[in-house]
Order: C-alpha cells, then structure tokens, then sequence
C-alpha cells in the first residue's frame, strides 16, 4: 500500500504536466471554437490548412498555444519512451524532461529560423510561410494525439517495447503523410524550383533528424 502511494505522488508533476495542457486545449477551444473545429479535422480535410494559411499569421494565439502543448507533450513522449526502453523510473526524473523540453524546443526553433531564412534568400517568402503554416498545423494536431498515448503510457503498467516503438512508427507515417499531401498541394511550385527543393528537403527535413538519430545511436 505504502510502494503505491508513493508512486502515485511521484507521478505528480507527470500529472499536472498533462493537465496542464488539457487546459490549454479547452481554452483554445472556448477562445477560437471554429478554428479549432476546423483544425481537429486537419488530417480528414484540408479546410483548416487553406482557409487559414491565407492568413499569414503564422504566431497568432490560437497556433501559440498549441506550439507550447505540442512542445511539451512531444518532449514528455520522447522521455517516456527514453525511460520505458532504459527501464528508468519516469517520475523521479524530472531534470532529465526539462532538458529534453529544452533542447527540443531549440532544435524547433532553429530549424524553423533556417526555413525562414532559406525562403527569403530563395525568394520564396510567400510559399515558406504558407509551408510553414501548414506543417505546424499537423505538428499541433500531432500533439494533441500525444495527450492520449502519454496519459495511456503514464497510468497503465507495464508498457511494453513495443508499445512504445509502435507508437514511433505512427507518429513518423502521419508525419510523412502530412508531408506528402503538403507537396501535392504545391508540386506546381516545386516542380518550377526542382533545385532549390532538392537543397531544402535534404538540409532541413532529412539531416536534422539523421544528425539526432546518430547521436542517439551513438550517445
């Protein structure tokens, strides 16, 4: 009784971490009702992506708040995994979230300073934002699924490898399947600039994460 109270405390700040973030989402959903009804249907429709990337507000509220609980639930799904495959206890691990939260909240931060760069320099500033805008989108709705695999992952015991690698081998096909429709969507304008696509994707799309991945493998 003692051994499960204890971990039961010890979850804490797992706990108020997630309900943070619910928060977050109910606000942004009393704040911006038909936005957000438009964005929780961004993976079966493409209205959310076309009406609102005409905007060109790239950090209005709506997508900030979203950026913040798709940063703190991807950085909480990274380190859950971490500590599932390294038979680690999540909860007396703190330090090592807040570094992973960091870090990943730099990598994102200069990886999108380099698009922002690149398509001004490509002249191309109206077509990057609206790339953008786009992938941002299926990063926030990506987030929003991690609120239910990382509350599933924080109170069910066991979880089990698999689990974990599954829930990876999701994440990367969704992610590749927004990517895909994204270049449908402008292979006119790709098409047009095959070179200066070919730099891109292979500089900010490709190595970033085969730089992490080595690292990783060989920590």
């Amino acid at each position: 009784m003692e051994t499960t109270l204890r971990a039961i405390l010890n979850k804490d700040w797992i706990t108020l971490l997630l309900l943070v973030c619910i928060i977050g989402i109910a606000a942004v959903k009393l704040a911006y009702n038909q936005r957000f009804q438009d964005f929780v249907l961004l993976i079966g429709i493409d209205k959310y992506a076309t009406v609102r990337s005409k905007e060109q507000a790239l950090w209005n509220p709506f997508n900030a708040i979203l950026l913040l609980i798709q940063l703190c639930l991807f950085s909480l799904f990274i380190f859950l995994g971490y500590c599932i495959l390294h038979n680690q206890e999540s909860s007396e691990m703190l330090g090592l979230y807040l570094k992973i939260l960091i870090g990943y909240t730099l990598f994102e931060i200069v990886k999108m300073s380099f698009e922002k760069i690149i398509g001004y320099l490509l002249n191309i500033k109206d077509l990057m934002n609206i790339y953008l805008f786009r992938k941002l989108g299926f990063k926030n709705f990506l987030g929003l699924l991690l609120i239910i695999i990382c509350s599933f992952i924080v109170y069910n015991d066991p979880i089990s490898h698999f689990f974990i690698y599954g829930c990876l081998v999701l994440i990367i096909i969704l992610y590749l399947i927004s990517t895909i429709s994204i270049l449908r969507k402008y292979r006119d304008q790709i098409l047009s600039l095959p070179s200066y696509f070919i730099l891109y994707f292979c500089t900010l799309e490709i190595a970033p994460y085969y730089i992490l991945y080595h690292l990783y493998i060989n920590r």
